[in-house]
């Protein structure tokens, strides 16, 4: 397969890589911590647009039963995007309750991803009662940015900031999967997973002013060149030995013993390059990192299974040992957590289709070794980072009710669902301003904060015609902290809600012309800010004189805050297709962007910056398509 075009189609995103990686078939419990993974090679855009998009894209996949019982396949892939981002940006500050400050940004980008992808996959199964699954997945990206941006402030005044961001992130994996029955009674599994993931990025701000008085420049030329250094390794090992004891029909134990251990290391340093080339590398502890982390865990876990009637009971509880040990800056911070998790779930069958879920669990958080390393790391030419630590594990528990039915009779489809979350001991980011530039760190609260999400998606069939509804609410009770140029953090609580709606109807003849209309809106409230956007839609597919088909996308967008900033866009999209019946050649003409929208307009906020933006995107534009099937 190969695709190459300049016309801003997506040929690999990140779906595709998560399905061609394996999905959730490669993804195992990790022990509660979260490992920041290196750069895919692929870019997130907003509503997959840009200024210009040029991809190029390749692949092969084979496969070869090499006898009955083996099995061996894989794919290659190599994915290339040049991608053109231009953006302006507004973007409040809020320093305290009665001090805000404005920049005002024009930031031009320029990004070169190149990925390369190759996965292996043998299967082994000599009988009914083994089986044997081993991938293995490479990946290597060489990624570059270039960007320009123009930023004005009452504090800083007009300044121009060039950045570079090179890095070329290698990671492999190896997973092995193991089934074998011994008898009708006893059951092993073995699950085991490695990575290996190193990057050695390299990021490069020159400014026109001094922007953070933390960093000791040298006041020597008209700019402050800048540059970070920075090297990441990581090594993972998961292994997970499942025993399961069948009781009866209706019952059974499961015995699980199974480890985590984790190693990383990271280095970095800052250093400014003068006009005539001297490089300055700073040397203090605070602004330097060399830093190796461990992290085991070592767990045991029982769970009982009882189907009674319409329920099915899962009980269990896991007992784990964790050890986290970082050293950096001649000493060693060691932690060794044990806890016992509790589980449990719960599935109520009322009817084939029909049945009712409970979850309940408990669960650890930990974070790995950026979030640790104290010394400071660039995110942005505003934006530096100072990790902590002594942090500690957050706790969550968990609970969940979910409702599924389908009835065949009536095509009805109804999901709804409840979940919570009350988290202990939560890790939060702080901020420390300086004019309109930030240091985040991180921190332990004490408070707990919690979550509570509602979804329900509704949808039923008159004849050709289908209704759906579906609606989704989140209010969580968090904490805002802010770091007072005497390091003293102060904590307010707030609460952020969340709401989306949206209705829809679809129609499926087969003679007539088939539409979809809806409307779409969402709705947001971060203490006093408050947003709405408003997203009526429709589709089209008419065929008519015999070989034409017409299709047509629409979807407006009507965006409005608290401060009565108003965002308005809309996208038309459309396609003539001419095919004669059993004929291999298919023409079509197609115009993207047909209203010639000028740019996407996108509104954020947190609690320590508001900001509206506009993304410039590509103009309308004809096309022409010839295709034939071999």
């Amino acid at each position: 397969i190969t695709d190459i075009n300049n016309i801003g189609e997506i040929p690999f995103t990140f779906q595709d890589y998560f399905k061609f990686s394996g999905g959730f078939k490669n993804m195992m419990k990790s022990g509660g911590i979260n490992i920041s993974s290196s750069s895919l090679g692929f870019s997130f855009l907003k509503d997959n647009k840009a200024k210009e998009i040029a991809n190029k894209f390749a692949a092969v996949n084979f496969s070869q039963a090499i006898n009955k019982h083996l099995d061996f396949s894989g794919f290659a892939i190599f994915s290339n995007a040049e991608t053109e981002l231009q953006t302006n940006s507004s973007t409040t500050s809020n320093i305290n309750q009665n001090n805000e400050i404005t920049e005002l940004t024009n930031n031009n980008t320029k990004q070169n991803n190149n990925l390369g992808l190759l996965k292996l996959s043998f299967g082994y199964k000599p009988n009914s009662k083994f089986q044997l699954d081993y991938d293995i997945i490479a990946k290597k990206s060489d990624l570059s940015e270039h960007g320009s941006t123009n930023s004005f402030s009452s504090i800083t005044g007009n300044n121009t900031i060039s950045t570079n961001k090179n890095e070329k992130p290698f990671s492999i994996k190896q997973s092995a999967n193991m089934y074998y029955t011994l008898d009708d009674k006893n059951i092993f599994s073995f699950a085991s997973q490695y990575l290996y993931e190193t990057n050695n990025p390299l990021y490069n701000s020159i400014n026109s002013s001094q922007r953070f008085t933390d960093l000791p420049t040298t006041n020597e030329g008209t700019d402050f060149n800048l540059s970070q250094n920075k090297k990441i390794t990581t090594s993972k090992l998961d292994a997970t030995l499942d025993y399961y004891y069948i009781l009866n029909n209706k019952s059974n134990l499961n015995f699980t013993l199974g480890s985590v251990l984790n190693t990383q290391t990271l280095k970095s340093n800052i250093f400014q390059t003068l006009d005539n080339n001297t490089v300055v590398n700073f040397t203090n502890s605070n602004l330097n990192n060399d830093v190796k982390f461990n992290f085991t865990d070592i767990f045991l876990g029982l769970h009982y299974k009882l189907q009674a009637g319409i329920f099915t009971l899962t009980p269990g509880v896991s007992a784990h040992q964790y050890t986290s040990k970082n050293n950096q800056l001649g000493n060693q911070v060691k932690q060794s957590p044990f806890y016992l998790l509790p589980d449990f779930t719960a599935k109520i069958a009322l009817k084939r289709t029909e049945s009712i879920r409970l979850n309940y669990s408990i669960a650890t958080n930990f974070i790995d070794i950026q979030k640790l390393a104290e010394g400071i790391l660039f995110k942005s030419y505003n934006l530096l980072s100072a990790g902590n630590r002594n942090l500690d594990n957050a706790l969550y528990h968990k609970y969940g009710i979910n409702y599924f039915n389908f009835n065949r009779f009536s095509f009805t489809n109804i999901f709804g669902g409840i979940n919570y979350t009350k988290k202990y001991n939560v890790i939060k980011n702080t901020s420390r301003f300086i004019g309109i530039d930030r240091i985040n760190s991180s921190l332990n609260i004490e408070e707990p904060e919690d979550n509570l999400s509602a979804r329900l998606r509704i949808s039923k069939r008159y004849k050709k015609i289908k209704a759906s509804i579906s609606g989704n609410v989140s209010v969580a009770n968090t904490y805002r902290l802010r770091t007072l140029p005497t390091n003293m953090v102060i904590s307010n609580k707030t609460k952020y809600t969340t709401q989306n709606y949206k209705a829809s109807l679809t129609t499926n003849f087969s003679e007539w012309p088939n539409f979809e209309v809806g409307y779409e809106t969402t709705l947001s409230k971060f203490d006093n800010a408050k947003s709405a956007n408003n997203k009526p839609f429709a589709n089209v597919e008419i065929s008519f004189l015999k070989n034409f088909i017409l299709t047509a996308d629409y979807a407006y967008n009507h965006f409005k805050d608290s401060n009565n900033n108003v965002n308005i866009y809309d996208f038309l999209d459309a396609n003539l297709y001419y095919q004669k019946e059993g004929s291999k050649w298919e023409f079509k003409a197609s115009v993207i962007n047909l209203l010639d929208t000028k740019s996407i307009n996108d509104d954020y906020f947190s609690t320590d910056f508001r900001s509206t933006s506009q993304y410039i995107v590509q103009p309308r534009y004809l096309m022409f398509s010839i295709k034939y099937d071999l």
